[in-house]
């Protein structure tokens, strides 16, 4: 009896803990990530636009211009959009009063992006609060996107990408939820997601970097640049904060602030990250 009940007891934890993980990484699907916000429509020839087959292209360099210019739209209207939420949101910080849907929408955004706030309808929305919806609605320079993307994905030639619309090794902790490497290790659950788009998969990068606690300090690093305004070098910078995203640690922060270096990937920032510390 006391066995029985010892398996149902690890039954539970362990049900638990893949919630938990579910939850951690996951929790915004049901959310969309443009509401709230008026800015031009993704092209719906873009959401469907298939990967190229990158691994035909026998060329080094064309490899890698192709795959730049593949990611460049989706990572641009991601940008756009987290302008236009920002704008919105200094517009509401300047305000004492707001609308029922001007509130709906912030309470939105801080379940989103995971603010630690206890807020209702009613609640005083502090400008704490703010603070910390700026620090975590912002955009990421091109340049750090396009060299985690590559690194990744093997420049768009990996299985998940091919199969499975991951360009940034994102993971997930429900059976079927997407692939399973060859290389996990015994015991473990996660797969690595299936994104029914290329679009969906870059929209989750950018909210998995701007939402997940790991990646607090690239986020403080982002802010500074705001405050100076040379968003124009930020992505070898921001880097820096990247430690959690692989086992590698500062290896992975290595490799990607050398791949930005050498495909010269900072003339993607230019325009983005300004002098404009909210």
């Amino acid at each position: 009896m006391k066995s029985q009940r010892a398996v149902w007891i690890g039954i539970l934890i362990s049900a638990l803990i893949a919630w938990y993980l579910t939850t951690l990484y996951h929790s915004d699907i049901s959310i969309k990530e443009d509401d709230g916000v008026e800015v031009e429509a993704i092209d719906p020839a873009l959401l469907s636009k298939p990967l190229p087959d990158f691994a035909v292209i026998t060329d080094v360099n064309e490899k890698k211009q192709r795959f730049f210019d593949y990611l460049e739209p989706f990572i641009d209207h991601e940008n756009t959009l987290l302008a236009a939420k920002r704008e919105r949101l200094k517009t509401l910080n300047a305000q004492s009063n707001y609308s029922a849907q001007d509130r709906q929408w912030l309470l939105d955004m801080v379940q989103r992006y995971r603010i630690h706030a206890q807020l209702s309808e009613d609640s005083v929305i502090e400008d704490k609060v703010f603070a910390e919806l700026l620090l975590k609605i912002d955009q990421i320079p091109p340049s750090l996107v396009m060299a985690q993307a590559a690194n990744e994905s093997g420049w768009g030639t990996s299985r998940f990408a091919r199969e499975a619309n991951n360009l940034f090794g994102q993971w997930c902790f429900k059976i079927g939820c997407g692939l399973v490497p060859a290389s996990r290790p015994e015991g473990e659950t996660y797969e690595v997601r299936r994104f029914d788009s290329m679009s969906g998969s870059v929209s989750g990068y950018f909210h998995n970097i701007n939402s997940q606690p790991s990646y607090h300090s690239l986020r403080a690093l982002r802010r500074n640049f705001r405050l100076v305004g040379r968003g124009h070098e930020a992505g070898e910078w921001l880097a820096e904060g990247l430690l959690a995203y692989s086992s590698r640690g500062e290896e992975y922060v290595r490799e990607i602030q050398a791949m930005i270096r050498v495909n010269k990937l900072s003339q993607y920032d230019i325009g983005v990250l300004g002098n404009d510390p909210g």
